[in-house]
């Protein structure tokens, strides 16, 4: 279901999801909602996206989200990718 949602978000509430997915009270939806942060795709959801790379129970879809959006990963987010085992 939340594959469906990240289909059909609006951009205009690319703020409201940058919100959830740092608040660590959303534990278990943070995932879906950097997938639609990744579908809008623009240069706020890719600076929700950075901040989301930084939590090490989100660095990993944070990262490939901003890897496959062609983002310029800075040389602090490959070294939390390093840290975590992802490459």
């Amino acid at each position: 279901m939340l594959n469906e949602v990240a289909k059909n978000i609006s951009k205009d509430k690319v703020h409201e999801l940058g919100a959830i997915v740092l608040d660590k009270h959303f534990l278990t939806i943070r995932p879906a909602i950097i997938q639609a942060l990744y579908k809008i795709g623009n240069s706020d959801a890719v600076g929700y996206l950075k901040q989301a790379a930084t939590d090490s129970g989100l660095a990993a879809y944070a990262l490939d989200a901003l890897a496959r959006l062609l983002c310029c990963v800075s040389e602090q987010y490959l070294r939390y990718c390093f840290n975590f085992g992802l490459y």
